[in-house]
């Protein structure tokens, strides 16, 4: 495990004398290597993972100026929920994380094929009524 982060502190800085930033995508619940992987000077974590019961409000308290962290509406609900429990997942989310920095609102992954556009929609639309300060 060691050579991973030293290899991940490797590459991050290397991109970072770039003038790149650096985002890290992950799957799963990596609650015990959040301080290691802050360690490497990453940007921003993109996916605190809802379906490995990653919690994204207590990661965001964790890591408050440390990094941001992107997400993370799970995507099973976008896929089946209806528009009032993808509404109200939404508001859940921004409203717990916005305000302070660090916190960029999307999806826990990739929006898939099978997630209906009226779905995806609903998901925009809440980024704007729950978003704006």
């Amino acid at each position: 495990m060691n050579s991973f982060f030293h290899t991940l502190i490797d590459g991050v800085d290397g991109l970072k004398s770039q003038g790149v930033m650096t985002i890290w995508h992950t799957d799963g619940d990596i609650t015990l290597l959040l301080d290691k992987v802050i360690e490497s000077g990453i940007s921003a974590i993109q996916c605190i993972d809802p379906l490995a019961n990653m919690d994204i409000v207590k990661t965001k308290k964790k890591l408050y100026g440390r990094t941001a962290i992107i997400g993370n509406i799970d995507c099973s609900i976008l896929q089946r929920g209806t528009h009032e429990e993808i509404d109200a997942e939404c508001k859940r989310i921004i409203e717990a994380c916005k305000g302070d920095g660090g916190f960029i609102f999307g999806g826990c992954n990739a929006i898939f094929k099978g997630i209906p556009a009226k779905n995806y929609q609903v998901m925009v639309d809440a980024r704007y009524k729950y978003g704006i300060e």
